[in-house]
Parts: C-alpha cells; structure tokens; sequence
C-alpha cells in the first residue's frame, strides 16, 4: 500500500519563462521481503556452531513476509523557457532521500542483507534504499541555428537556405550523486561496522590489528584504485565467552546487540556520473503528399567521460575498495557514440 503526497508552485519570470518548485513523496507499507526465518534469535558466541543454535538445526528455511516500510520525499525545481527566437530549454533539479527495510523479495546479499530480523526486527536495518539518489540535474536546450530565410546570417540565396537554413540542434545534459554502497564486518556474517568518526573519503589513519584485520589504509581516496578508506570504520566485537579487547570479543551475557553493528544500513556513496549528448538535424518537405525527409546527427556522450560502477565493498585487501566496471555495462555509451540518420516521413 502506498500514499502518495504532492504540492507545487509556479510562477513566472518573463513572458517566456517560469518556474516551478515543489515537493513530491509517499510512504509505502507492507513491501515484500525475505530473510532466513531460522535463525538463532541472538548473537551467537566466537567459536559456537550457530547450525545447533538454530530453532531447527537440520534446515533452512526462508521466509517472505509483507511487514516492510518505505519512505521518498523529495524537493523539485523546474526552470522552463517556451519556444521564442528559436530557443527553447527546460532545467530541473531533484533532491530527494529514499529510506526503506525492504532488500527485495529474492534477498540482496551483495547490499548488506539483513541482520538477523528474529532478534533484531526489521526496522533495524531501515536505511538508505538501494536506488538512493540525493542529487539529480538536468538539463535540455534546444536552438534554431541563425541560417537562411528569415534568419541573421545567409538570408539572401535560396541555395544557402537550402543546404544551411531550418537546422536545429539540441542538447541534454545530467549529472547526479551516486548510490549507496553498503558495508559488511569482516569478522562475523552480515554485521555492519562501526564508523570510527573519520570521514570515509579522508586519506591517512593506521589499521588497529583488533578492530581493522588486513585493513588497508588508503593514502589517497576517490579513486578507482581506492573510493573509501576502510580505516574509518571497524569491526564491531563478536560475542564471546569473556570480554577481551585484544580480541575484539564482548562477553555474551552482555553482549545484546552491539555485535551486530549500529542501526541502520551503514553504507556510503559511491561516484555519480555526468553526461552530454547532442543532436543536429533538419527537415526538407517533399511535394509528395505532405511527405518530409529528416536527416540528423546524434553525438552520444559527446565528452567521452566515462561513467564509472560503484567500488567494492570489501574492508580488507589492496583491491577491496577498487572500481572494477563501470556504472551502465553497455546499455548506456560510456564512450563516445557517433550517428547518421535519415527518417522519411510520408
């Protein structure tokens, strides 16, 4: 079930120009999810078999339950200029934060998945949806070129319309922040670490041998060697017989929830991408029956930037945090495209 809430103002700004803002969300409930329904309802201690702690220890059982909260809100502004003097453009820009408890009906191990729902509950790990997108921009103008009949520049020979008059070009440009990556301890299932204080995109720090096994500390961040440093965050300590801080352990009949990390999905940003694509075409109106011929050149990403994947989320290793793909695997050109078309119309 989901609510929808939504309000906007407009006004203008010229005769040709307005502006819109406002404010779209909704809240949805009973999303679908499933978790491992057999599940020792507490943290099991260092060295115990968690299969015998299990209700039924000789199987596996997955649960799908309909108990998940979602939550979109976002505020959006749209510039848009109406066509005049052979310019026309419209801009916009979103910013907006998604928060759900739901990993998905199939599970979603690589983001995290849950942290033991029979002790913890699932609103525990409500937190940053997977398709989270804090900033989104815009923009797409179009532009009768100043040639031929009519216009500024060659307007006084039939054959420099012909061959430079009615082109048009076009442009879309957008740019947005990247999507969450979520984050696993290296030292007990599918616990989140815990933030040291440092910021995850600041170099430097030295890896405690207790909390930060094999970590590597980066020296340089926000790149596709190293987007994060892993030594700002630690393991969380693991449930134990006795308390022991050169082990990371916490004594089990204290333990309570620490060993599963903070709540909330602890995740951080991956890179965002940027792209431009261009378009430069015109139409010729045959004398049959109405018929025209279009001819068009698409440029896709025309800066040949490319749009680079998230990193991976391993705290440990030289390559654990390195960016191995990039974000569209082919649906998208992340190298430059060139096009010629001709479309007949009739």
């Amino acid at each position: 079930m989901t609510t929808a809430y939504n309000a906007s103002y407009q006004r203008s700004i010229t005769n040709t120009m307005s502006f819109t803002i406002g404010y779209q969300g909704n809240q949805s409930k009973h999303l679908r999810m499933s978790y491992a329904a057999n599940t020792y309802a507490g943290a099991v201690p260092h060295g115990a078999n968690g299969q015998d702690l299990q209700p039924f220890h000789d199987f596996y059982i997955v649960n799908v339950a309909n108990q998940g909260l979602g939550r979109y809100d976002s505020l959006q502004a749209k510039i848009d200029k109406t066509y005049s003097n052979g310019f026309y453009f419209l801009a916009g820009y979103t910013w907006a934060h998604c928060l759900d408890d739901a990993f998905g009906p199939i599970g979603q191990s690589e983001q995290g998945g849950y942290r033991n729902p029979n002790f913890l509950g699932f609103r525990y790990d409500y937190g940053a949806c997977t398709q989270d997108v804090r900033n989104r921009f815009t923009f797409s103008p179009q532009y009768e070129l100043p040639f031929g009949k009519g216009k500024r520049f060659l307007n006084h020979s039939t054959w420099a319309d012909e061959v430079a008059g009615g082109w048009k070009t076009s442009f879309i440009f957008q740019a947005q922040s990247g999507n969450p990556i979520f984050l696993t301890s290296t030292n007990q299932g599918s616990s989140y670490p815990v933030r040291t204080g440092a910021s995850p995109y600041a170099p430097g720090g030295t890896a405690d041998a207790a909390t930060q096994p094999q970590f590597n500390c980066a020296t340089e961040t926000k790149t596709l060697q190293q987007w994060f440093n892993p030594c700002a965050f630690k393991n969380p300590p693991q449930a134990a017989p006795e308390t022991s801080a050169a082990n990371n352990w916490i004594d089990e009949t204290i333990a309570g929830k620490i060993p599963f990390g903070p709540a909330g999905r602890d995740s951080i940003v991956g890179p965002g991408f940027y792209q431009l694509d261009m378009s430069l075409f015109k139409s010729f109106s045959l004398r049959y029956r109405e018929s025209s011929l279009q001819l068009r050149a698409d440029a896709f990403n025309i800066l040949n930037h490319p749009s680079f994947g998230n990193p991976g989320s391993n705290l440990q290793g030289t390559n654990g945090q390195a960016i191995t793909n990039t974000r569209f695997s082919g649906l998208i050109p992340d190298a430059r495209v060139l096009q010629v078309s001709m479309r007949l119309a009739f």
